[in-house]
């Protein structure tokens, strides 16, 4: 059973099944003001966005969907960094649990 399109999320036979959402990167340019980010600032001077080569590498990551548990099945070891390989345990222990709980639901 999939969600209805209205709703992003629903409760169905105590578990979520959510529709898939795509990020979409939204580029600021530099100087532009950021709404609700100046939440903590006692004075009223706006937060400016930065360019893009000042944010550390792993903002880029956020716009981005991480990768399948196909597409890391098919990586090498040796190409993989921690956060990549934490992934991959995540989503195996995932999988071996759910085939697991359909076994014994038989």
């Amino acid at each position: 059973m999939a969600a209805s399109p209205s709703a992003p999320c629903e409760v169905v036979s105590r578990s979520f099944y959510c529709q898939p959402t795509r990020i979409v990167p939204l580029p600021l340019k530099a100087g532009t003001p950021i709404k609700g980010m100046d939440f903590f600032s006692k004075d009223k001077e706006p937060i400016l966005a930065l360019e893009r080569s000042e944010y550390p590498e792993w903002v880029d990551r956020l716009a981005s969907a991480p990768p399948s548990l196909a597409q890391l099945r098919r990586m090498n070891v040796e190409d993989a960094d921690d956060y990549l390989k934490k992934r991959y345990l995540k989503l195996r222990r995932r999988m071996v649990i759910k085939a697991n709980n359909q076994s014994m639901e038989k």
